[in-house]
């Protein structure tokens, strides 16, 4: 009980081990991908620093798509806005600024200077004293007047100030309403260039300004007041209307700065900035070129973007999504294929071919690169197509098959979706091109195989080329043609790679593919050639379980070819000692019959562990030889064991191990379809009258005995597939045992040998049908032999083919 335990407990720490050494391998994958990736390895360099007018010494490539604005553009497109602004000027006809105010101000101050005369009169001036300034002085000073004494008169006098009053603001009002400029340059400047508009104080009433003639400068107002307070007269009150005007006429109209400022920065601030992208890929500068001013900004910016990303932290971030993708997509494989990658070695290959495929694209980028710099028009994503994406997948379906092939698709599309960013149409094209690839090398027979699954995967590549143009233009039609060409070419490199590879794999790994099975299946193989010629009894055997176990394979699903092949060498351990196996002794004396079973035991069970040598030795792949010791299983020497039981004493105990093969069982579809194989073809050659009927009844019989032994306890085979296998063996065995007709000696007399001849020619083609049971013995009339039928296999068979037998 507890070494029972122990062995559990072994078992279960083996088993950790081996998916901890499992997990290591694909984390070392995932760093080996990462770092084989071309955008990911120059994220981590510090790019050239150039400055404006310098010489590239060498070429740069752009690793990421990024936009940049671009400034020139943008300040020409805030400029043109600049030049829509119409620059502002303000007229100030506010009420506390108008002329009336100053009219009212020079009456008031009058009206209180002047005193009421005993005749009534009201006189300027009356009653001040000589300490006083003079009131005249004042108002001149006051109101920048200068005034003859006639026009002192005219003013001192009330009589006369609604007149002046009215006069004066008729005139200078209409001149202040128009506007009034200090000068007209600044106006004629604006409307030039950007036009001008006018805004009221009093209202924020906006105007525009058609032309310079819409306002008055201070000589124009002069000279319209002038002409209009001119008269014939030349009186004192004409003249001091002309001086009173003047003094009040005043610029009105002025530039506003602030107010122009503040629109054309709110004109600038709603133009959008204009933005180029660069593509990944995209050569920014070439070597041996002067750096211009839009070269250096790009220049910056990749510094820029590299340094605000960090190293450290895209590498973390890389590193955690790619683990996250492997290893989600490993454990659902083997949590429902549970013999997904069955051994270590099988997991190192997809990795190393997981890894070789960014390898190849990385490659491709570089020649790419260096392509697109030689000459200019092309882009580096169209050389990138030409990588041969379905190359890894095609060997993996042929050495390891349908499973590891798409854990291999779905990990290389995911991944390379994520470091390539947007180029979704590689994703595409790896999915696709792998899948096709796969089909197309299922079964590989030959190898030319892969040359037909080229031509498909680069017609495929073509259409989904075709189909991302029409989806995108291409910046160039040459562009467009170089992405269809080097698709193209990707195709058929992945088929010539796959075919490359593959020996490889077979030599390296120690696989066997369809077509290494067709190779090893050959006569010329030393090993082959030997069992024919020292064991033909068990190569005849070897021969007969190959169709059988070939039909089975075919019937169930399994691999069809690996189970012929490995029946021909499942028992090549008979080579050393073929006499003591009964297919190779004939007449000969059966050498058993003189030695104890325990050593007749010994003999038989050494052609397992014979034959392990001799494959090792002859270097036979391992699929191979797991057929030797698993297609007897753990299955009892029955012959023996029961002859040691029988010569055994009264009370004597048999140890049935040393009448048991070492195993192990078999572990997979076609081990348990070869030991089924082997034991049904055994048992054919000592079945008696094999008719259909009786091998179908051997045949049930046989399976039912090794499925209730346990011996397929270990593999993958199913009620169906057993019931599968019988009716396959009953067929091929039915073929091997048909019956032909015996035809007696002929009657006539002087029949020549050729007429002789000619008879046995007929008798070869006068077969009944395979399936008839029936044995005949016919005899012509009057031979006097006897015909002889089995009578009722007969009438069964006549009720078969629905003839009511008599």
């Amino acid at each position: 009980m507890d070494r029972s335990v122990d062995v559990g407990a072994t078992g279960d720490l083996t088993q950790k081990r081996d998916t901890m050494s499992r997990i290591w391998i694909l984390l070392l994958t995932s760093v080996s991908a990462i770092l084989s990736l071309s955008s990911l390895i120059a994220d981590f360099v510090e790019p050239q620093h150039y400055h404006t007018a310098e010489i590239a010494k060498s070429s740069v490539l752009a690793t990421r798509d990024f936009v940049l604005e671009d400034e020139v553009g943008t300040e020409e497109k805030r400029t043109l806005a600049e030049s829509d602004v119409r620059r502002v000027f303000v007229l100030d006809d506010r009420d506390n600024v108008r002329p009336s105010v100053r009219i009212e101000t020079l009456f008031g101050v009058l009206s209180s200077m002047t005193e009421q005369t005993p005749s009534g009169e009201r006189v300027v001036g009356a009653g001040t004293d000589a300490q006083k300034s003079p009131p005249k002085r004042v108002i001149e000073d006051r109101f920048g007047l200068e005034l003859t004494a006639q026009e002192w008169e005219t003013l001192a006098d009330p009589v006369n100030w609604k007149e002046l009053k009215d006069v004066i603001r008729s005139v200078v009002d209409s001149l202040l309403e128009k506007g009034i400029l200090a000068s007209k340059r600044p106006l004629a400047t604006a409307l030039s260039k950007y036009g001008a508009v006018v805004v009221r104080r009093s209202s924020d009433e906006e105007q525009p300004i058609l032309s310079v003639e819409s306002l008055y400068d201070l000589d124009e107002a002069t000279e319209v007041l002038e002409a209009s307070l001119s008269r014939s007269s030349g009186s004192a009150l004409e003249s001091l209307s002309r001086k009173i005007a003047r003094s009040l006429l005043r610029p009105n109209v002025v530039f506003d700065s602030q107010e122009t400022e503040r629109r054309i920065r709110l004109a600038r601030e709603q133009v959008e900035p204009i933005f180029f992208q660069v593509k990944r890929g995209e050569v920014v500068a070439r070597a041996g070129e002067q750096i211009t001013p839009l070269q250096a900004r790009k220049l910056a910016r990749i510094s820029e973007l590299k340094r605000g990303a960090g190293g450290a932290g895209m590498f973390i971030a890389y590193f955690v999504l790619t683990n996250l993708m492997i290893l989600t997509v490993y454990f659902f494989l083997a949590r429902f294929r549970p013999r997904f990658f069955k051994t270590t070695r099988d997991l190192w290959l997809h990795c190393l071919t997981l890894v070789g495929s960014f390898l190849l694209l990385k490659f491709t980028s570089v020649v790419s690169n260096a392509v697109a710099l030689s000459f200019g028009g092309f882009s580096t994503t169209a050389f990138a197509l030409a990588t041969p994406f379905a190359a890894g997948g095609m060997l993996l379906q042929v050495t390891l098959g349908p499973t590891a092939t798409l854990f291999f698709t779905m990990i290389f599309a995911l991944l390379s979706g994520i470091f390539l960013e947007d180029m979704w149409l590689i994703v595409v094209l790896i999915v696709i091109g792998n899948i096709i690839g796969a089909l197309s090398v299922t079964p590989a027979r030959r190898r030319s195989v892969f040359l037909l699954a080229a031509i498909r995967v680069a017609f495929a590549n073509t259409i989904i080329t075709l189909c991302y143009i029409l989806l995108f233009t291409p910046l160039t039609p040459a562009v467009g043609v170089a992405q269809v060409i080097c698709a193209f070419c990707g195709g058929l490199l992945s088929g010539v790679l796959a075919a490359a590879l593959t020996p490889v794999a077979e030599f390296i790994g120690g696989y066997v593919t369809d077509i290494k099975l067709l190779e090893l299946a050959s006569l010329d193989r030393p090993l082959l050639r030997e069992l024919s010629v020292q064991a033909p009894g068990t190569w005849n055997h070897s021969m007969v379980i190959g169709q059988l176990g070939e039909a089975a394979a075919e019937a169930i699903g399994a691999n069809p070819l690996l189970t012929r092949v490995g029946a021909y060498y499942h028992d090549i351990g008979k080579i050393k000692k073929p006499a003591y196996f009964v297919e190779n002794q004939g007449s000969k004396e059966n050498r058993h019959d003189k030695l104890p079973p325990s050593m007749s035991a010994l003999i038989i069970r050494s052609h397992v562990k014979d034959g392990v040598e001799l494959a090792e030795e002859h270097k036979v792949p391992q699929q191979l030889i797991d057929f030797i010791p698993q297609h007897h299983g753990t299955a009892l020497i029955e012959y023996f064991y029961d002859k040691a039981l029988r010569e055994a004493g009264e009370g004597d105990l048999v140890d049935d191990s040393l009448y048991r093969y070492p195993g192990p069982k078999p572990q997979t579809k076609e081990a348990g379809i070869l030991m089924l194989s082997d034991h049904v073809e055994a048992s054919s050659r000592v079945l008696p009258d094999p008719t259909p009927a009786r091998i179908q009844g051997m045949v049930q019989k046989i399976i039912n005995k090794i499925f209730a032994s346990g011996q397929l306890d270990e593999c993958e085979l199913t009620l169906r597939d057993l019931h599968l296998i019988a009716k396959g063996f009953t067929r091929v065995l039915s073929g091997i045992f048909h019956k032909r007709i015996e035809y007696a000696e002929p009657v006539e007399k002087g029949r020549t040998d050729r007429e002789e001849g000619h008879e046995q020619h007929k008798d070869e083609h006068a077969k009944p049908n395979r399936s008839e049971p029936e044995t005949f013995a016919l005899a012509t009339p009057g031979s006097g032999v006897t015909e002889e039928i089995d009578r009722a296999d007969s009438q069964e068979t006549l009720r078969r083919l629905g003839i009511e037998p008599h």
